[in-house]
């Protein structure tokens, strides 16, 4: 569905790379939510609220960047959007008192990973991609602490002390489906082994100390160089990163070297290994793809197209009889709407692009 639809931003179509559309595009999912609170009634509701800012493309109106005039691009752009979203989820918070449920609801602002690379020279794609990481080692795509550290808000008026900051307590995205669920006095299902933990004595202000680990697994494209690490672990202060072959192997005291500076592994072998053994341990537990495997019915070509063979033969860089989605990007002369143009290749949602789906199928 177009998210633009139905709402007072319906002219503004366009993605989330375009500049109109990503001017827009949290007004109108903020639209939606607000409507969905509005027609709950007494009932209680879940909203999951995504953003766009400060996502690629980072974008502003001029009226948006209005309220810094003195401040300089790449900047003025980058703090319009932020001022964007913080008045938009303003009022969804206003919805939420004019409902009378403000005292009654859990509130909490995160994000997905660390912030966007960003490109010093105006016009380059990431120019106004200048989130910052605290001075925290690694960026989005990242597997250190400045990929995965994320900001972690939760208001929750009579429960959560109001201004209390956490500086110790380690908590992830896996830990909200078992927190929420306690929270709204919901038995979590008989069978469901969940990777995270109530947090709910955490919320409340209470010392909390993990003992699950946590683990990360990067599977997607872009990343820094070949010899990135795509696995990552953290068991109390210690941070395991690896690749998957495991010829890089880098250990952290995060507690005393939280920049991720002195590789701790060499020093530390018999925690190396239960740490790697734990990691590969949990990796055999996780589905091959990422992506759910929702076959999607679109209606292929009629013949194949000769121009999308030869293309295929071109893109096809690593020779491996498919197209990834960074190879379909890089092939195109006009990058707008890459994803969903890939997307609507992709008729088995796996994230590649066969010969037949790309090309059209095989003759006799």
């Amino acid at each position: 569905k177009n998210v633009f639809e139905g709402t007072s931003v319906a002219s503004k179509t366009g993605s989330a790379h375009d500049r109109l559309g990503a001017s827009y595009l949290t007004a109108a999912a903020v639209e939606h939510a607000i409507r969905f609170i509005r027609t709950a009634g007494e009932s209680p509701f879940y909203v999951n609220l995504w953003i766009h800012e400060t996502h690629h493309l980072v974008s502003a109106t001029e009226e948006d960047k209005q309220v810094y005039p003195e401040t300089a691009e790449p900047q003025r752009t980058y703090y319009a959007a932020v001022s964007r979203a913080d008045r938009l989820i303003g009022q969804v918070l206003q919805v939420l008192k004019e409902r009378g449920v403000e005292q009654n609801t859990i509130v909490i602002f995160s994000s997905d990973n660390g912030p966007e690379d960003t490109h010093p020279n105006p016009g380059e794609k990431f120019y106004f991609s200048v989130g910052s990481t605290g001075g925290l080692r690694g960026r989005k795509r990242s597997l250190y602490l400045g990929g995965v550290n994320t900001p972690f808000l939760v208001r929750w008026p009579g429960v959560v002390p109001a201004g209390r900051i956490d500086r110790t307590s380690v908590i992830s995205g896996v830990d909200m489906l078992p927190t929420l669920l306690a929270a709204a006095g919901i038995p979590m299902p008989e069978d469901y082994q969940p990777d995270g933990v109530n947090l709910l004595a955490t919320f409340r202000g209470e010392q909390f100390e993990r003992e699950q680990p946590l683990f990360w697994e990067w599977r997607g494209t872009h990343a820094k160089d070949a010899n990135w690490p795509e696995l990552g672990m953290r068991e109390k202060n210690w941070g395991l990163l690896l690749t998957q072959d495991q010829k890089r192997i880098e250990l952290y005291d995060l507690l005393a070297d939280r920049d991720q500076q002195v590789n701790l592994a060499e020093e530390n072998p018999q925690k190396v290994a239960e740490m790697v053994k734990a990691i590969m341990a949990w990796k055999t537990t996780l589905p091959e793809s990422a992506v759910p495997q929702v076959a999607v019915e679109r209606n292929p070509p009629v013949k194949p197209s000769p121009d999308r063979a030869k293309a295929f033969l071109r893109w096809d860089t690593n020779q491996d009889e498919q197209l990834s989605l960074e190879e379909y990007r890089n092939g195109l002369s006009k990058k707008t709407n890459a994803e969903s143009r890939f997307r609507n290749f992709d008729r088995n949602g796996d994230g590649k692009l066969t010969r037949e789906e790309f090309v059209g199928p095989q003759t006799p």
